[in-house]
């Protein structure tokens, strides 16, 4: 009765490495929704270096020029 329906259990979910390709593609799939995700909660995975949060204070007024170059040059002497 089932083998006559071309839907039946041997057309596609018959062979028994269709259960694995599934389950890896379902896997695939949750990778390549969550990667994008992760990136905004950890920060994008970009570090910041030292010469920019340097700038960043430069730029909210926490530090004057002269100290900003005292700073800029000692990193660079690093």
């Amino acid at each position: 009765m089932w083998w006559d329906h071309p839907w039946g259990p041997g057309w596609f979910f018959g062979f028994p490495f269709m259960p694995l390709v599934f389950i890896a593609v379902c896997i695939l799939i949750m990778v390549f929704v969550m990667m994008p995700m992760m990136r905004r909660w950890h920060g994008g995975g970009t570090e910041r270096t030292a010469l920019d949060i340097l700038d960043e204070r430069f730029a909210r007024g926490e530090i004057d020029r002269a100290e900003y170059d005292e700073k800029r040059r000692a990193i660079a002497g690093r």
